[in-house]
């Protein structure tokens, strides 16, 4: 049937009537005829023209066909998403991947509305086009949302053409426009191949979040893009195989998408409320950071407080460390085993001292030795002795040891100050356990003492005659370039490498690892342009699952003149993090200005120099 010019007019106005506006409940799927569609952002590229999908809570809009973007080659594609409060976008563009091999991709050849959504939904769109590999393969995509959700659906259905093609990968593509990537297990440092449960894009004012239905997603990544397969497939000529992905759109917090994925993927949570305040007053610490990591220290997600200091996430059921932060305070950190369907409520009283806009790692306070770069290896009833930094005069000393929700405590036999050393020494034993793991030490006294360190103690079931143990060294993370060189954080190669590497340690299960020296590449530059290398590092050991020794090398204390951080920062800054701070005016008792230290492991005896 054919339209009169009237008939077109009219349909024309009935299709922008038909926009839902902020707090509407409508759910619809629209060309865009008004500019007044579209979203505001540095990289909205919408124009006249596209499709555009919306409800009360997102906008997505999707290129039409014959448009020329930088990527995708015919139009069909996710190219500007946002909630419906802010109408920022921050996305480059969405588009299929295809057999792990950039830029293969669907190449549409037409774009339809299937469902307008004015019968109560969902709003389809449906694109249909080809394979740029095989022009033999057909490949349909839908995109579907359903009113109240604040994600779109992505279905995917490819039919196969030609010879049998196994392990056929299928996926998307993203060019990430202004966001930061972050991942599970990886937080904002996600380059080189990673694979995750899930994929995030975070902006200031939007955030979104990506996975398949299926399982975890893998690819590679770049500084501004990554490239994800989210399953396999054996296509088959005239066989159709089709896959689901969700995509997530949120205001801009990393918790703010997870909670609307976890939902759609059907994720067993717990909801988690996290108050943030000063310590001193109690005034709410509005924009904290609550980071959530798992018992290995990789982190998960981070949530961020409102106005009113309050912070909110659904996290998976299990055991997890929480840590919050803000700029110009101390962090503070507590365990909590998350219920599926249940909620806690949990309270950070944060100290100020902290002078950097980005979160700082665990700097030695009370504990001097074992830490996570020196720890102990005992099995019960042995004398573990632990070294303290505090005041003389200090009272009331108690130990335990702590393995995800584990606690066990350590009976102080003992406790002395050494005025030459200006150590106090704990003597205590390892206790019998359950579980021979590595486990956390802390200890506590009067005037509100409280210091953890991770990783610290392994009580073993038995020392071994024949053994392993791994040696590493010049990791330079978290990577090579230097900052006068043109380097920046985001260069983290190294880092990528060393994390491939801990994770096969891991799985080889040695009774230690030694590092010796360049753990990280540029010691100045941890406060200095806030780069954080000596915390990123550190956090790294964290992964191991094993105790890890570790010793300097010219590039973790050493200087470069071409750095403006003044001479001894890099010195400094290990002795922050691994120790030890009485170094820089050493004892009469203990007279060396280098961490020396050694260990026994049965007739064995270690040097650490």
């Amino acid at each position: 049937m054919r339209l009169s010019t009237a008939a077109l007019s009219l349909a024309s106005l009935l299709i922008i009537l038909a926009v839902p506006t902020a707090g509407s409940a409508a759910v619809s799927a629209s060309t865009v005829t008004s500019s007044g569609q579209l979203l505001s952002g540095s990289v909205a590229t919408g124009q006249l023209g596209d499709i555009v999908l919306a409800n009360d809570g997102i906008i997505v809009i999707i290129a039409a066909i014959g448009r020329t973007t930088e990527y995708s080659e015919n139009g069909g594609t996710v190219i500007d998403a946002a909630t419906t409060t802010a109408r920022i976008d921050a996305l480059g563009e969405l588009y299929t991947y295809f057999d792990d091999d950039w830029p293969r991709q669907a190449v549409y050849t037409s774009l339809e509305i299937i469902n307008d959504g004015s019968l109560g939904g969902p709003a389809i769109v449906r694109a249909t086009g080809y394979d740029s590999g095989n022009a033999g393969q057909t490949v349909v995509t839908d995109y579907s949302l359903a009113d109240g959700d604040h994600y779109l659906v992505l279905t995917t259905s490819i039919t196969g053409s030609g010879a049998t093609q196994p392990s056929f990968e299928l996926g998307d593509a993203f060019q990430w426009g202004t966001c930061q990537k972050y991942a599970p297990g990886y937080g904002l440092d996600v380059s080189g191949t990673t694979t995750q449960a899930w994929l995030a894009g975070l902006a200031s004012d939007v955030c979104y979040a990506y996975a398949g239905t299926s399982g975890d997603c893998w690819g590679p990544n770049g500084a501004l893009w990554s490239d994800v397969s989210v399953t396999t497939a054996n296509l088959v000529s005239g066989a159709t195989s089709s896959y689901t992905r969700y995509f997530a759109v949120a205001p801009g917090e990393i918790a703010a998408a997870t909670n609307i994925l976890y939902e759609a993927l059907g994720v067993a949570t717990g909801t988690v409320n996290c108050a943030v305040t000063d310590i001193d007053g109690g005034a709410a610490l509005a924009s904290a950071a609550v980071d959530v990591f798992d018992g290995s220290g990789n982190p998960l997600l981070q949530m961020v407080a409102d106005g009113a200091g309050q912070a909110t996430a659904n996290i998976p059921a299990g055991v997890w460390r929480l840590a919050a932060s803000t700029a110009g305070y101390e962090t503070a950190e507590q365990w909590l085993t998350v219920t599926a369907g249940n909620t806690d409520n949990l309270n950070f009283q944060l100290s100020s001292g902290g002078t950097t806009a980005s979160a700082i790692g665990d700097t030695l306070t009370v504990i001097q030795r074992p830490l996570v770069n020196i720890p102990a290896l005992l099995t019960p009833g042995q004398a573990l002795e632990i070294n303290c930094s505090a005041d003389p005069a200090t009272t009331g000393w108690q130990a335990e040891i702590n393995y995800g929700n584990v606690t066990l405590p350590l009976s102080i036999s003992a406790a002395s100050y050494d005025p030459t050393t200006t150590w106090w020494t704990l003597y205590t034993v390892a206790p019998a356990v359950g579980l021979y793991e590595l486990y956390d030490l802390r200890v506590t006294a009067d005037g509100g003492l409280d210091d953890t360190t991770r990783n610290a103690v392994r009580v073993l079931e038995q020392l071994k005659n024949d053994y392993y143990f791994i040696h590493i060294s010049d990791t330079h993370l978290p990577d090579h370039g230097f900052s006068d060189g043109g380097a920046v954080p985001a260069d983290s190669t190294e880092s990528v490498d060393l994390r491939a590497v801990i994770a096969d340690i891991n799985l080889i299960n040695p009774e230690f690892v030694l590092i010796t020296g360049d753990f990280v590449n540029e010691g100045e530059l941890e406060d200095y342009l806030d780069w954080r290398s000596y915390t990123r590092a550190q956090r790294q050991l964290y992964e191991f699952e094993t105790p890890t020794f570790l010793v300097a090398g010219n590039h973790d204390i050493g200087g470069w003149n071409d750095t403006p951080p003044p001479a001894g920062t890099a010195r400094r800054n290990w002795w922050r993090f691994f120790g030890w701070p009485r170094l820089a005016a050493p004892p009469v008792g203990a007279p060396l200005h280098t961490q020396n230290y050694s260990f026994d492991y049965g007739p064995v005896h270690f040097v650490g120099l």
